[in-house]
Parts: structure tokens; C-alpha cells; sequence
């Protein structure tokens, strides 16, 4: 047997469902099991799941929180190292889509506009016919030099204008 451990997971995809959050990759060959571990920081892992399968369900995950996900591979004899670590805030609120929009303002203040992309997308998930959400995540996409996700963005943020256009009432006077 070799002891030659096999590939890294590749992507980790994310997907809400009824149970909780689905955390899934593409099997890896020679992988017999895998590890995903998760935590609130960059490599400050607190949880492990090993399983057989390229997908783990966590259940009980607090709406609204950050989380670091990097996933392992193992064969018979060996265990690659970390996939990259890809960060997720999981929440299923539409009423937290304001909230994260915020957190995304304050952490483009401080200059973590990776992390502020991260909650607008989540507002964006939450609330997703808010054309200012999509004008804003262009923005930050622009200013990371993410030119083709940038227009996409405005693109939608155009057609919800179109779709559903701002109204200004009369205050009275």
C-alpha cells in the first residue's frame, strides 16, 4: 500500500436545507473517508465531522454566525492536507438580511472587504430582490479587482430597479 496521501478536497459547496447546512466537495479517488472541520476563526477549528461520503449535514448552527470550513481526505494509509479554508455565515432569517448588511458596512470600514463580501452575500441570500444589496456588492467586487462578478452584479441590481422601481411618496407641504 502506498502511503501516499490523496488530493485535498477541492470546493466546498454550501447549501441550506430543512435540517440544517449541507457542506459538500467532490469525491476525491483513493479517499475512503474524509474530515470537515469548522470553526469561527481562520485555523481555529472547534467541531469534526468524519464521515465516508463527500458531504457532512450540521445541524445547530446559530443563525448568523461565521464559520471557517477546510475539509481532509484519508485513504488506508495516509491523510492530505487542508483543503483551502472557505468561509460561511449560515442563517435562514429573511429579517437578518438588514443586520448582515450592516456588518458588511462596518467591515468595510476596518478593510476587510473579503469578510464584508461574505455578509453582503448572505443579505443578498436573505433578501434577494434588494437591487442597493447587489449595487453594493459590486462595489466591494470592483474595488478587489472581481471586474466580471462586478457588472453581474449591477446587471441585477438594474433589472430589480426596472422591475420594481423606488417610489417617493409625498411627505406633504
Amino acid at each position: 500500500m502506498s502511503a501516499v496521501p490523496p488530493n485535498p478536497p477541492g470546493d466546498l459547496h454550501f447549501e441550506v436545507v430543512d435540517q440544517g447546512l449541507l457542506v459538500s466537495w467532490k469525491p476525491i479517488p483513493g479517499a475512503s473517508k474524509y474530515s470537515l472541520f469548522w470553526g469561527p476563526e481562520k485555523y481555529d477549528f472547534r467541531r469534526i465531522v468524519e464521515t465516508s461520503t463527500p458531504a457532512v449535514l450540521i445541524k445547530g448552527l446559530e443563525n448568523g454566525t461565521l464559520n471557517y470550513f477546510a475539509a481532509t481526505a484519508r485513504s488506508a494509509c495516509a491523510e492530505s492536507r487542508f483543503s483551502s479554508q472557505e468561509p460561511y455565515v449560515y442563517d435562514t432569517d429573511p429579517k437578518n438580511a438588514p443586520i448582515h448588511m450592516q456588518q458588511a458596512l462596518r467591515l468595510e470600514n476596518r478593510g476587510h472587504l473579503g469578510e464584508a463580501l461574505i455578509y453582503l452575500g448572505v443579505a443578498i441570500k436573505l433578501d434577494s430582490e434588494n437591487p442597493y444589496l447587489y449595487r453594493k456588492r459590486a462595489q466591494l467586487r470592483e474595488l478587489l479587482g472581481l471586474t466580471k462578478e462586478a457588472k453581474k452584479d449591477l446587471d441585477t441590481a438594474e433589472k430589480l430597479y426596472v422591475k420594481k422601481p423606488i417610489s417617493f411618496k409625498n411627505s406633504g407641504g
